[in-house]
């Protein structure tokens, strides 16, 4: 993990949660080929802020600033969206509120359907029959390329190679998250 500001991280909220800046602090994940699926995939967290701006990252897999070949989920408008391959096409999204409190988000792709929840509750799905897409740029956590960078918390990023079910994600949510995670997952952050 690597961060671009010269300190650290951010200040811890807990053991676990990472605090951003909104500025300039991320989290550098390399590239491994377990991180881009081809064909299904989930993504969750669990997240905190009181300031929002547009495109604002939780966390992104994209081959290129125009977040193509990859996945992630950004906050745009008033709502937190979820995408797959290509961020303004395949989108799934659920309205948010950046009220400070913690809100576990998940963005599931099964191969047909890209769906988006907040806080257990699905929100409007995409239809998208096609590959994830492809790259071999960093996972970003708290940044989106091009400089869409989260303001307040993100802990328990988690990325599986199957599109959880909507009991899955039930369980995850009733986790009491975050300061008492189990870990469900294979690739945790």
């Amino acid at each position: 993990l690597s961060s671009s500001s010269s300190s650290s991280f951010g200040p811890w909220s807990n053991k676990y949660s990472v605090i951003f800046d909104g500025i300039d602090e991320e989290v550098v994940v390399p590239h491994k080929s377990e991180l881009i699926p081809t064909d299904v995939i989930s993504v969750s967290a669990w997240v905190k802020t009181s300031s929002l701006s547009q495109y604002d990252s939780v966390v992104v897999k994209a081959g290129d600033e125009n977040w193509t070949d990859g996945y992630g989920i950004f906050y745009e408008g008033t709502s937190i969206k979820f995408y797959i391959d290509q961020w303004d096409g395949n989108v799934a999204s659920k309205s948010f509120s950046a009220d400070g409190n913690w809100h576990h988000i998940v963005g599931t792709f099964d191969g047909s359907d890209v769906r988006s929840y907040v806080d257990n509750i699905e929100g409007i799905s995409d239809s998208y029959i096609g590959s994830i897409g492809s790259n071999t740029e960093a996972l970003l956590i708290g940044n989106g390329y091009g400089g869409y960078f989260w303001t307040g918390g993100i802990d328990e990023v988690s990325i599986w190679h199957k599109a959880l079910s909507v009991s899955e994600i039930d369980e995850l949510y009733g986790s009491t998250c975050p300061d008492n995670l189990r870990n469900h997952s294979a690739y945790s952050y």
